[in-house]
């Protein structure tokens, strides 16, 4: 319903999607706020993604990204969580899906949205010596995106310009890095990338 309101069905879209798939990488970056700005800073993004066009405006899409958040800067944080002077990487891993919408509003530029759950793998990295030591949790959350795209040329090819915001259900697990830096059950972030995607006909 709320896709029917922001992409309606209109004269200016030559085509729809039904029947043709996407497939398209992003990179860029991740912004913070917060406890979790303060703890780690802002990151880096890495986004491999794929949709299926159901209806003329609307598929289902997958994606499997990496989200980096990188060094902590908290070293009192460190000594907490690790019970020596270390500094720990903090990075999150997700497979999501969810659906898509897609609206042209000019021969060569078009809107997006999506919007879905997934799966968030939490990473915690602590170097010891020459190893590294790693402590993994999954976790469940949500996400949701906006893009513009603009056709490089006619045979499906196209950049893409994105954000999308993801919250983590973190829980109350003091080894879960997240969790352990901010004190908070949920966390959230953004991303904002640029990329590349193919329309296959």
């Amino acid at each position: 319903m709320v896709a029917a309101v922001l992409f309606p069905p209109s004269s200016c879209r030559p085509q729809g999607i039904k029947g043709r798939e996407m497939l398209g990488g992003r990179f860029g970056g991740i912004i913070t706020s917060g406890e979790l700005n303060d703890s780690f800073g802002h990151g880096s993004e890495l986004e491999i993604h794929f949709t299926e066009g159901l209806g003329s405006w609307y598929g289902v899409g997958f994606s499997l990204s990496m989200h980096n958040l990188g060094r902590s800067l908290d070293r009192e944080k460190d000594i907490d969580y690790t019970g020596l002077d270390r500094s720990v990487k903090a990075g999150v891993y997700s497979v999501t899906a969810g659906m898509t919408t897609f609206n042209r509003i000019s021969r060569k530029i078009y809107l997006g949205a999506e919007a879905g759950i997934g799966l968030y793998t939490v990473t915690a990295t602590i170097p010891s010596g020459i190893w590294e030591g790693r402590i993994t949790r999954n976790e469940f959350g949500f996400n949701g995106g906006v893009d513009i795209y603009y056709a490089l040329n006619d045979r499906g090819l196209s950049i893409d310009l994105g954000a999308k915001y993801h919250y983590l259900l973190s829980g109350k697990d003091p080894l879960q890095v997240l969790y352990a830096y901010t004190g908070e059950e949920g966390c959230g972030f953004t991303q904002v990338t640029l990329g590349i995607i193919l329309f296959t006909n």
